[in-house]
Order: C-alpha cells, then structure tokens, then sequence
C-alpha cells in the first residue's frame, strides 16, 4: 500500500540530510593518550555524526597524525612521516606568560565523520583533547571512507 498525505514515508536521516548540519551540534569532549608511534593508532568512535571537529595537542616535543581510516594514519610513512592521509599536528610550543607551553590546535574544522584516528610520530604519548559538535545523524547511517571504496586521500 502507497502512503499519501500525513502518511508519506520520512526520508530516513542519512550523511546527507543537510537540516542536521543547519542547528547548532550536541558537544562531545574526549582527553586521551595517543598510541606512540609503532604502536596501533588510537581511534575515537563518536556516538553520532559530527558536524565539526577540534583536536589540541598539549604536549611538547610530539606530533600528532589525525585522518579518517587506521590506514591513512599508518601507511606509506616515510622517515620522516611526510606522506601518508593523514593531518600533522605538531605539540605544544611557545610558552605562555604563566611559564606553561601552550597547547597546538587542529580546528574547528567542519568536518562529517563517525570515527577518527590518531597516532604519534614519535616515541613520545601525546595528551590530545577532541571536541566535536554532534548531529542528530546516527553512527549507523554515516557513510566509511576508505580508499578501497575510491574515496582519494583518505587511506
């Protein structure tokens, strides 16, 4: 049977359902120890599909890579970590009129995502923060980028 009227089928809220980017996101805050490098990257896995994403780095002396697949972050790093699909995130420089370092910032950079990866280019454990602004998009209904699926610079 065909719905008509009040009754029509809702479309279902995918990637693409441009009203859940249109409002302001639900926050998320996560403070972690990044998996030094040699070691499995670190993944953060968001309970909805985000809206934009900020990383900080607050510790000096690391680098951090960020992308969107475990692969993009880990394969076809040369020695100096200079290719690869990932961001670098250099750590914490300068010092603040306080005496601290201050913290390195990625972001907030609009960005429609389920998970993240991280990983140091170094054999020191960085301290990161994610904040990310939420949609009401489920995990389930977001598309995963992969370069195995032709999505270039991914990994």
């Amino acid at each position: 049977m065909n719905r008509t009227g009040s009754m029509r089928a809702i479309p279902s809220i995918g990637a693409g359902y441009a009203p859940a980017y249109q409002v302001s996101g639900d926050p998320y805050f996560k403070t972690l120890k990044v998996a030094a490098s040699g070691n499995a990257p670190t993944k953060v896995t968001f309970p909805s599909v985000t809206k934009f994403v900020q990383v900080t780095n607050f510790t000096s002396g690391s680098n951090v890579y960020i992308g969107v697949t475990e692969r993009g972050v880990t394969n076809g790093l040369d020695s100096q970590g200079s290719t690869g699909e990932f961001f670098p995130l250099s750590g914490a420089n300068g010092v603040a009129g306080n005496g601290n370092m201050l913290p390195t910032t990625f972001g907030p950079i609009d960005i429609r995502t389920k998970i993240l990866f991280f990983v140091s280019h170094d054999a020191v454990v960085p301290h990161i923060n994610v904040f990310a602004g939420l949609t009401t998009i489920p995990h389930k209904n977001m598309i995963f980028h992969t370069g195995s699926d032709n999505w270039e610079g991914v990994g």
